[in-house]
């Protein structure tokens, strides 16, 4: 494992005077970075760098950052300034042609890439979203693209058809701010959370909600200032299992996460203390991982706190896997994994912007792409829902296996289950960054 630190990238005025990096997100299939900040500005950077480099390690796993560190030292970017106040979300469509932002003004702007009236390629709006009228907290695009949700602090969701150009539905239901959104990955259901530590699940073929989590029994206090939240964003583990929430959604422990599980109704949960303040960002992997020398195969999730401490997960294990203390000394705002599975993008609020680097000794070597469909193909029936036309086209699965899908079809199910009892007596590895 080793970190880097880009010093090239940089939202405000200058590399000295920074301003708050709200978000990032790493592009699929691409070598795009797309940062949004408190300047007002989206930034997309270059990840592709020539390197000289005779190491097959570094080779093989494509490590954007090791090509960043041996090559030159200016970065291409693109700036694009259409918010009218702070971006706080920017996210990628699974497929990687568009990306989507939300700002204080309310708007959620949806990009692509088109050619200007001189024939040069650059970002433009494709629409523009007007129906918040507070700062928008969280965006996440549905499996199959055509849809996108959004959460603020006006304390409504909306949903919206990206090719209509419309409002497909308005979910309210809440009683504080709503910070967090997230699509599962079988696009069947979508998660909402507020700040109020109620989570709200969505059934999207009706929009009735399916399950409500409330884990707040007494009156609220408000925090000091020094550890407010600005996000509380969640996630789903990429196999759809588990939903991971954040910012203190366990009533005991502000700074633990829960994680509840489909296979039992989202009835039992799982919480764990990952820091010192609270957890504020949760992003899972797109890969599926086999620990070595094992057939215990996983999913792994980052999650990101007010201290500056980055937590890993394994789906379905009682503890964090992989700490790392004293990564910053302050508050960071967003995470975002590489597609090859190793790597993680971190901003903060001070400006700054970092990568971790991992290796799979220490993650665990991701699984081959046949594997990788028949593991998902079972999960889907252990959920009971045989769906699988609107499955294939997440992101998940066209970022391991191509689009050969009439091959892999025919491939018969077996089933991968994760030995708990075994993965669960591991000792947590904790590394501080000096």
């Amino acid at each position: 494992m080793y970190l880097n630190f880009f010093k090239d990238f940089y939202h405000g005025k200058s590399k000295n005077k920074r301003t708050s990096i709200f978000s990032i997100d790493v592009q699929p299939f691409g070598n795009l970075l797309a940062t949004s900040g408190q300047d007002w500005l989206i930034k997309i950077w270059s990840l592709e760098r020539k390197f000289n480099t005779t190491k097959t390690r570094e080779k093989k796993f494509g490590f954007f950052d090791q090509r960043m560190l041996s090559g030159k030292k200016n970065f291409t970017t693109e700036t694009i300034e259409f918010h009218k106040g702070p971006v706080n979300i920017i996210r990628w469509s699974p497929e990687g042609k568009r990306f989507a932002s939300g700002g204080d003004d309310g708007n959620i702007i949806i990009f692509e890439n088109s050619k200007n009236p001189g024939g040069k390629k650059n970002w433009r709006p494709f629409h523009i979203f007007k129906n918040h009228s507070s700062d928008i907290t969280d965006l996440s695009w549905s499996p199959n693209c055509l849809s996108i949700a959004s959460s603020s602090l006006d304390g409504y969701v909306f949903v919206y058809n990206i090719h209509m150009k419309n409002v497909l539905i308005k979910l309210s239901g809440y009683n504080s701010w709503v910070k967090g959104v997230t699509w599962d990955p079988t696009g069947h259901l979508l998660a909402t959370q507020s700040d109020d530590k109620k989570a709200i699940l969505w059934r999207t073929s009706s929009w009735k909600s399916e399950k409500i989590l409330n884990m707040c029994s007494k009156k609220l206090v408000k925090k000091p200032a020094a550890i407010i939240q600005l996000f509380n964003r969640i996630s789903w583990t990429i196999c759809g299992r588990f939903l991971m929430l954040s910012g203190g959604f366990c009533e005991k422990e502000e700074n633990s996460v829960s994680v509840v599980d489909r296979l039992q109704k989202f009835n039992k949960n799982i919480n764990f203390s990952c820091s010192n303040q609270s957890v504020n960002i949760i992003r899972s992997s797109s890969r599926i991982y086999q620990a070595p020398h094992k057939e215990i195969i996983y999913s792994l999730s980052a999650f990101g706190s007010t201290d500056g401490n980055i937590d890993l997960w394994k789906s379905g294990e009682p503890r964090i896997f992989f700490s790392i203390k004293n990564l910053i000394k302050h508050q960071i705002l967003d995470i975002s994994w590489s597609l090859g599975g190793y790597q993680l993008f971190i901003c903060s609020i001070l400006g700054g912007v970092f990568s971790i680097t991992f290796f799979p000794e220490e993650l665990g070597s991701v699984i081959q792409k046949k594997r990788h469909f028949i593991f998902f193909k079972s999960c889907l029936h252990q959920f009971q829902d045989r769906r699988i036309s609107n499955f294939l086209s997440t992101s998940m699965i066209l970022s391991t296996l191509g689009k050969n899908f009439k091959v892999l079809q025919s491939l018969k199910v077996r089933g991968y289950e994760t030995n708990l009892n075994e993965s669960s007596k591991q000792e947590k590895k904790i590394y501080k960054m000096k």
